[in-house]
């Protein structure tokens, strides 16, 4: 038995040496071949530059923004006396023409003159009782929530 397995490790030995031997001549005959072609190979092109990318676009000069924010406050400043001129009309109509408000909210809209009761019609004249989250109904809303819906303000 271990005549036949020394056989068998001797073969291995010389199977592995030929094998080796061929790739080692293979490897040889490429690199000569590789050699011999050296004249034929090109070398890399020279380095050249990127071409240019387009342009970013220009950002708006401090002039531009200024005007884009002057005329976006003055279609604010539209909408919102539109806004007020709906409401006083409403307001009116309801039999409130002392009704006036005031854009810096620190006044009252109604006249000093009125009793508490008259206050109170004027208020609910003014913002109703729309309800809130999804119980809220512009109908419900006074005039200062028929001016909102009809102006598409809000959602």
């Amino acid at each position: 038995m271990k005549t036949r397995l020394a056989a068998i490790v001797a073969a291995l030995g010389v199977a592995l040496a030929v094998t080796s031997a061929v790739l080692i001549g293979v490897n040889y005959v490429g690199l000569n071949a590789d050699l011999a072609r050296a004249d034929e190979i090109q070398p890399s092109p020279s380095y050249a530059p990127m071409p240019e990318a387009e342009p970013e676009p220009a950002i708006p000069l401090d002039d531009e923004i200024a005007e884009q924010q002057a005329e976006d406050e003055r279609l604010h400043v539209i909408s919102w006396l539109t806004w007020q001129g709906l409401i006083d009309d409403c307001m009116a109509a309801a039999g409130f023409e002392e009704y006036s408000y005031s854009d810096d909210m620190t006044s009252e809209p109604f006249s000093p003159d009125y009793t508490a009761e008259q206050r109170a019609a004027a208020a609910l004249a003014l913002g109703g009782d729309p309800g809130s989250g999804a119980d809220y109904r512009w109908e419900d809303a006074g005039c200062a929530g028929a001016a909102t819906h009809q102006l598409g303000i809000g959602s």
